[in-house]
């Protein structure tokens, strides 16, 4: 797999990235989401059902595992989402496009620790996206909204949200999707840290750009 190739692809196009695969030939994967842990750089797809590990210094494949029909109520997840770092030695949070946070053993092959539900205001929120850990909270997208929600890992309770809605109008006015593609799934979906400049990357699924941004906190 050419995972350079995925790593550029991966800001232009937010979450629905496409993919060669150097083993099978040449084909798409539905590519969720990448993070690191220790020194392994893990990727899932959607519908594949795949999780990919690569050596973070080398990018060589070390490990393909299948997500297990059978297990998946404690195997990370039959649809996976979301993926990225924790404050927690050996885990990683997953998100499954449900309103569940897990907390996945980077160790053993993303096996489910345990989940926590999204609220706000003491309501469940579904829909919980592509997301990214910054000091303490998570940054998520929530599916077909328009809005970054900021989530307190310590209750996992949203206490804010960044309207990114000029962003949709902006790509809706320069003509990379319309209303009803929009409506249809070219939605505000990715999300990244810049952890040197301390700025956010987003993007959407077949976006035209990417937009580096602060967040007023």
């Amino acid at each position: 797999m050419e995972l350079v190739k995925y790593l550029n692809l991966s800001v232009e196009n937010g979450y629905h990235f496409q993919i060669k695969w150097k083993e099978y030939g040449t084909g798409e994967i539905w590519a969720t989401g990448i993070a690191k842990c220790n020194n392994v750089l893990f990727l899932t797809t959607r519908h594949e059902f795949y999780v990919y590990q690569y050596d973070i210094k080398t990018l060589e494949k070390k490990v393909t595992h299948f997500r297990n029909y059978e297990g998946y109520r404690n195997n990370y997840h039959l649809y996976s989402w979301g993926l990225t770092e924790s404050n927690e030695t050996n885990v990683l949070f997953g998100s499954d496009g449900t309103q569940k946070i897990y907390r996945l053993n980077c160790t053993n092959n993303l096996y489910t620790i345990n989940y926590q539900e999204v609220k706000f205001e003491g309501k469940i929120v579904p829909g919980i996206g592509d997301m990214v850990f910054v000091n303490g909270f998570i940054y998520a997208n929530i599916y077909y909204g328009s809005k970054i929600a900021k989530i307190d890992i310590k209750d996992f309770t949203i206490v804010k949200y960044f309207d990114l809605s000029n962003l949709v109008d902006f790509e809706l006015k320069k003509g990379f999707f319309t209303k009803y593609e929009f409506d249809r799934g070219k939605i505000l979906n990715g999300i990244a840290y810049d952890k040197l400049k301390q700025n956010f990357l987003v993007t959407g699924k077949q976006w035209g750009n990417f937009y580096i941004i602060k967040f007023n906190e």
